[in-house]
């Protein structure tokens, strides 16, 4: 299954992938709890929620809300 997110009021289905920023930046959120846990995985592997979810032991909903911030701050895109 997909990640699910609502951009504009449509939903957009694909893989999180990091950005060039997101590569950038991602070590300066170390220690910084879901934050970081979801790029980790996100960097170690295009991920969807529910993937990230699984080998993060995170909520998938937890997952998607932290995404979205990334997706809003430049750090992580969806890719379909």
């Amino acid at each position: 299954m997909m990640g699910i997110f609502t951009r504009g009021g449509t939903k957009s289905r694909g893989y999180l992938t990091l950005t060039k920023l997101g590569k950038q930046k991602a070590e300066a959120f170390a220690g910084m709890g879901p934050i970081f846990t979801v790029l980790v995985s996100i960097s170690e592997n295009n991920s969807t929620v529910t993937e990230i979810s699984h080998d993060t032991g995170l909520d998938p909903d937890r997952v998607r809300e932290t995404a979205r911030s990334l997706i809003k701050q430049g750090f992580v895109a969806v890719e379909r």
